[in-house]
């Protein structure tokens, strides 16, 4: 997926919870405009998906409906690290550099622990 989609995906992420906010009286007119502003110069700033939890991080600092987004978008990050690391090990398990391959396994798997 394109960082733009994934952009988009948090963007309208963000408006259903704010809206959801505004309809049930959660939060005020104002508040929802400082969570779009923040929202959208944060958006504008990311330039990968590793960006993107510290937007919902960011939003439940101050809004705690945005825990369990910050939550899932940091666990889809764990998940793409973790491929990173396993296309790592592979790509040096094929050149030959065994050891490397397995200190790069230990200290990534030690990290998680």
């Amino acid at each position: 997926m394109l960082i733009s989609d994934q952009k988009n995906a948090v963007a309208k992420d963000i408006l259903d919870v704010l809206i959801r906010l505004l309809e049930k009286n959660k939060i005020t007119d104002s508040e929802g405009r400082e969570m779009a502003k923040i929202a959208t110069v944060a958006l504008e700033k990311a330039k990968s998906e590793f960006d993107l939890p510290e937007i919902y991080k960011t939003l439940s600092e101050k809004w705690p409906a945005f825990n369990a987004n910050a939550a899932i978008e940091a666990g889809k990050i764990d998940i793409l690290e973790e491929k990173e690391v396993a296309i790592g090990v592979e790509e040096l398990i094929k050149a030959g550099e065994l050891e490397k391959a397995l200190i790069l396994a230990r200290t990534e798997t030690e990290d998680d622990k």
